[in-house]
């Protein structure tokens, strides 16, 4: 069909076509044909999910849609999984700015997929989103250093997130005990697989204000708890509560 054609047809057609089509595709083959079909195919804008794509695609997502595009994005997914080093590249890409927000000015939510160590570079740059979504890549076993930064950055830090999904498969990420406690009164919701229960507790006293808590408590230890579960530290505002576990000594029915 025609470009001259296919502009012309009913939003509700368009709109059809581009569900077979990814986002990509459809910013790059109708993003600059009419102000109609701009309108038409805003949803594709705002909702950013580039993990599909090869590094050649890449580059000309990041040159040429990309500028005409930014100022729209609301939600961003970026990708090792499809496109191996994905996130690193559009860090470095934007390694001039101290933040996503500085670049993406109404970003509210990010999705990193397959998050790996090379990947830390990025986590100072997330001030100012509300939300943000982690899975870490289950074949390349973070460092010691690098869960540091990441309970460093998503909840020992001034940014004011409102959800948070941490899904670490190595066993869960240990906590910083040792630390000043900082508290978000913003974190709504978390998603989140912890080493041990005093973990847990942790972020109860670091985000008072949870209404929806999805935990999985790695395994059970025999160390002396760093936390304690009482009345004080559990959210007052908790409504959506679900917690499991592999290891049937790391909670027992007494402690929940």
């Amino acid at each position: 069909m025609a470009v001259s054609k296919f502009e012309h047809l009913p939003d509700e057609i368009i709109l059809a076509v581009c569900l077979y089509l990814r986002p990509f595709e459809v910013i790059d083959g109708f993003g600059q044909l009419n102000w109609r079909l701009t309108r038409t195919i805003s949803q594709f804008r705002r909702d950013s999910d580039i993990h599909h794509l090869t590094l050649t695609q890449y580059q000309r997502w990041y040159s040429y849609l990309l500028p005409s595009t930014s100022k729209h994005i609301t939600k961003f997914v970026l990708s090792n999984w499809n496109a191996p080093g994905q996130i690193h590249l559009f860090n470095q890409s934007t390694k001039y700015y101290t933040s996503l927000r500085d670049f993406l000015p109404n970003l509210i939510q990010l999705r990193l997929i397959d998050f790996s160590n090379d990947d830390v570079d990025i986590l100072p740059k997330l001030a100012m989103i509300d939300k943000i979504l982690i899975d870490i890549d289950a074949l390349r076993p973070l460092l010691y250093s690098t869960k540091l930064l990441l309970d460093r950055y998503l909840f020992c830090s001034s940014f004011p997130f409102k959800e948070v999904r941490l899904w670490v498969g190595d066993n869960g990420i240990r906590l910083q005990h040792n630390t000043d406690l900082i508290i978000n009164p913003h974190l709504e919701q978390l998603t989140i697989i912890v080493a041990h229960i005093d973990d847990l507790i942790l972020l109860f006293k670091r985000s008072p204000n949870l209404i929806k808590l999805y935990a999985e408590i790695n395994s059970f230890t025999a160390d002396e708890p760093k936390q304690y579960a009482t009345a004080e530290v559990m959210p007052k505002k908790l409504t959506d509560f679900h917690i499991q576990t592999n290891d049937q000594k790391a909670l027992t029915f007494d402690d929940l």
